[in-house]
């Protein structure tokens, strides 16, 4: 009987580790869920950054052109006050954007 008693003791010991382990795999999963999807949401956040910069970067560049083409000094004082400049030789070519150095 001694035999069986600690083979019953075991065995109970072991479907509780078992019953724990699960547990402790469950809630790994969810954890590691909830942090792919927190990635997953600063991923997507940095990819349309990237395409928002090409955005506004066109749009300045169009600004300036527009600028510079109708000789209009309001929108060339408005794009200064936001830190873009059109480049001295835009006579000849487009002018190109850039940040005035501080």
């Amino acid at each position: 009987m001694h035999r069986s008693q600690a083979l019953h003791l075991v065995s109970l010991g072991l479907g509780v580790l078992s019953a724990v382990l699960v547990v402790l795999n469950v809630g790994l999963l969810w954890a590691n869920q909830t942090i792919e999807a927190e990635i997953a949401s600063r991923q997507q956040y940095i990819n349309q950054s990237a395409q928002l910069s090409r955005v506004n970067n066109a749009l300045a560049r169009a600004l300036a052109n527009s600028a510079e083409n109708n000789k209009d000094g309001r929108l060339s004082e408005l794009l200064a006050q936001q830190g873009i400049t059109l480049a001295p030789e835009a006579s000849t070519q487009s002018p190109t954007v850039g940040v005035p150095p501080q």
